[in-house]
C-alpha cells in the first residue's frame, strides 16, 4: 500500500538518535516496554524503536502532519526524559516530510 500522504496532507516524522551509557541498553528497552502503553499518547501513526548496536538506538515516529508531531513534543520529552540516567549524552530529535512510507 503506497502511503506518502493522509488525506492530502504529507506525513511528518521524528527521528530520534540516543546513545546510553555502556551496557544500558537492555535497561533501555526494559524503560521502553514499560512506557509502550503510553506511546499512544503521542499520537503517531507508527512507533519503532532500533537497536542499532553498541548501546545506541533510533527512534522513528510517524506523524500525520508536522502540527500532530508539533502537539506531541511534551510528551515526547517526558518519555525520553525517564532515560536520562542512562544516557551517555542528550537525545538528537530532528524532523522532516515523509516522502514515501510503503506498507505491505
Amino acid at each position: 500500500m503506497w502511503q506518502n500522504s493522509y488525506e492530502g496532507k504529507n506525513m511528518f516524522s521524528s527521528v530520534i538518535e540516543m546513545e546510553f551509557k555502556t551496557g544500558m541498553m537492555k535497561n533501555a528497552i526494559e524503560i521502553a516496554e514499560k512506557m509502550r502503553p503510553e506511546f499512544s499518547d503521542l499520537g503517531c501513526n507508527q512507533f519503532v524503536m532500533i537497536n542499532k548496536g553498541n548501546d545506541k538506538a533510533i527512534v522513528l515516529a510517524i506523524y500525520e502532519s508536522e502540527e500532530k508531531q508539533q502537539a506531541a513534543l511534551p510528551k515526547a520529552q517526558e518519555l525520553l526524559g525517564r532515560l536520562k540516567d542512562i544516557y551517555a549524552s542528550m537525545p538528537e530529535r530532528q524532523g522532516g516530510n515523509v516522502i514515501i512510507n510503503e506498507v505491505y
